[in-house]
């Protein structure tokens, strides 16, 4: 059950964070894709190519190519890679599948509605033979999914949203004591009750590491210290991803105390915005990133989803044309950074230098040093040559 439910998270994605707008009014809801992925692979993420099927999806040439050829990081669809890329890819590969989808959907059944069992017998029988028998473990597998319950306390958008902001959901090494997609420390797994990856034993060296670097084994964590601390943390009368988000951010016991003073001067805020771009007022939207302070739609959901004077939050477009109006950026900036103020370089302050690395290294992961890398660099040295005029 584990499994799908990641899946059916990380899938989130595709409708929390953009997508291309070829893709508008997907048919599949998120939970038949889990089933269906569950069906045709058991929603193994960590899958290659086996003859001519690759990935958790189990997709051919000729079905993505049906599907519109999505592609990773706007690879051309001619390139020789951009199939085997896409369907190795949870993301693109849930679009393609969407894709598909779209082009053959119909009552394969003759039960007078189109629905996930329909789509799961297109995905498997392809688009003109869906009304065939389905094999029996693909059938049996998609059925014991479609029918089962969901009773963790985290829901998988919002495990979605808590993956993206630790770590952009990638099953990355450990750093500063802090292991895989969901950034979680040795404590953390502890209080998540140990769960452990193929079963290892939670008392040898490396399980800790293995599950913390395991999506699905990490995902099972954080279900467990959510259902340990679960609590109303902003005090707003309920408990949702808010708090959740917070517990994870700030652990169990902290979640509804921690309290910074914000020391953020215009002067920072400015600055922050040459680090960025050089306050470049010509820039539009790129890869995802949007104007002088180059914010991404996370960034803008984290920073209290401002928009323009008497704009609808819920409209397309709305985080864009707030994020390409300077005032309107520095409203996100200013709510970002006041959210996740602390002190990141551990001088006993909470000051501009902490903001920069919060700006720049995302909220939760705020202590790794800015001259780690170029990018690090080249952002510090603008800022430094702005705070310094």
């Amino acid at each position: 059950m584990m499994k799908y439910l990641v899946l059916l998270a990380l899938i989130t994605l595709l409708h929390i964070y953009g997508i291309n707008c070829q893709y508008d009014n997907l048919p599949v809801t998120q939970a038949c894709l889990g089933c269906i992925c569950e069906g045709i692979s058991g929603c193994n993420v960590t899958s290659t190519c086996q003859g001519e099927v690759c990935g958790p999806f189990r997709i051919t040439w000729p079905y993505w190519a049906d599907a519109g050829k999505p592609t990773v990081n706007n690879e051309g669809p001619s390139s020789d890679t951009a199939y085997k890329n896409c369907a190795l890819d949870t993301f693109c590969s849930a679009l393609a599948v969407q894709g598909y989808m779209q082009k053959y959907q119909q009552d394969c059944n003759n039960d007078g509605k189109i629905d996930c069992d329909d789509y799961a017998a297109i995905h498997k029988l392809g688009g003109y033979g869906c009304q065939g028998q389905l094999p029996y473990e693909y059938n049996r597998r998609y059925q014991q999914y479609i029918n089962a319950e969901y009773d963790d306390p985290v829901s998988p958008a919002c495990l979605t949203r808590i993956c993206k902001v630790m770590s952009d959901c990638r099953t990355s090494r450990c750093y500063d004591s802090y292991c895989g997609a969901f950034r979680m420390s040795r404590p953390f797994w502890v209080d998540g009750g140990m769960p452990t990856f193929k079963n290892e034993d939670p008392e040898s060296e490396m399980a800790y590491e293995n599950c913390a670097m395991d999506i699905f084994c990490s995902a099972k964590t954080v279900q467990g210290y959510m259902t340990k601390f679960r609590q109303d943390c902003n005090g707003d009368g309920k408990i949702d991803c808010d708090d959740y988000y917070d517990i994870h951010r700030l652990g169990g016991y902290g979640c509804g105390t921690t309290k910074y003073i914000s020391n953020l001067t215009p002067k920072c805020i400015t600055c922050l915005c040459h680090a960025a771009t050089g306050c470049d007022m010509r820039l539009g939207c790129d890869k995802g990133y949007c104007g002088p302070y180059k914010i991404s739609k996370l960034f803008w959901i984290d920073g209290g989803r401002e928009v323009l004077p008497e704009d609808d939050v819920e409209r397309a477009g709305a985080f864009e044309d707030c994020a390409l109006q300077l005032g309107c950026a520095q409203r996100i900036i200013t709510n970002y950074l006041e959210k996740y103020a602390r002190d990141c370089n551990s001088d006993g302050l909470t000051d501009c230098t902490d903001y920069v690395m919060i700006n720049f290294n995302g909220g939760y992961q705020c202590s790794p040093r800015l001259d780690r890398n170029d990018a690090g660099k080249n952002f510090t040295r603008r800022f430094n040559r702005c705070y310094a005029s």
